[in-house]
């Protein structure tokens, strides 16, 4: 992916974010496709994807083993 298409597609998550255009379920999905900047593994079965666009907002995917349980949210 080019630069300008990952411009392109981070504006698009973040509009579809901030407006709260999809299920979390679907955003989970289109951090893939922005960068991974850091995965920490907790004790309890959590790990913890950071997701970090080019402005500067991080997203975190935080996994549940145990419960097989997904959630997103805006890191402040």
């Amino acid at each position: 992916m080019t630069q300008k298409e990952r411009r392109n597609y981070e504006n698009i998550f973040l509009e579809i974010w901030d407006n709260n255009l999809l299920e979390k379920i679907l955003l989970m999905d289109m951090c893939q496709l922005l960068k991974l900047q850091e995965t920490k593994k907790l004790k309890g079965g959590f790990t913890l994807f950071y997701y970090k666009t080019a402005n500067g907002r991080t997203f975190v995917i935080e996994s549940d083993e145990f419960r097989g349980t997904l959630e997103i949210y805006e890191e402040k």
